[in-house]
């Protein structure tokens, strides 16, 4: 049976456990070569020895753009490109009844949002060997293109 992502390279963030664990042990028996993200460098340990000889571990914050130009870099420099991005990372917090719905959105709802815009944009810009600094540049330069989308 042919393997589908045989020679991909693919980025999974918030992949040490749950959905996004499965996802790159997936690519991985797949045949892609897997970088997977998270912030604790124990548990991303473990997934990285869970996933197999084909997974890297990049210990990142999604929510920072520091930690996601370290992370695009190294993936720049050690497999030369992106293939498959899947933006996994994210969190939040149980609330309790009654608590201001909007406030709630700005707290958890909108961060995720741009971080996920972040890393898209992030990712297609180290693909094509440029760095984001300003996400409303890159989504002036890219506006119109198929794999970048708007929130």
């Amino acid at each position: 049976m042919a393997r589908r992502l045989e020679g991909q390279i693919a980025v999974v963030t918030g992949g040490t456990t749950g959905i996004g664990r499965a996802t790159a042990k997936r690519f991985a028996t797949e045949g892609a070569r897997v970088f997977v993200t998270g912030r604790r460098q124990a548990e991303l340990d473990a997934a990285v020895e869970a996933i197999g000889p084909r997974a890297t571990g990049v210990q990142a914050d999604s929510a920072n753009l520091s930690d996601l130009n370290r992370l695009y870099e190294r993936v720049k420099t050690e497999a030369g490109r992106i293939d498959v991005l899947f933006v996994n990372a994210g969190g939040g917090s149980m609330l309790p009844v009654g608590v201001d719905y909007r406030r709630a959105v700005r707290r958890h709802v909108r961060p995720q949002c741009e971080g996920r815009a972040l890393h898209g944009a992030e990712g297609v810009a180290a693909s094509s060997g440029r760095r984001l600094g300003d996400p409303h540049r890159f989504q002036r330069q890219h506006q119109g293109h198929p794999g970048v989308q708007r929130l």
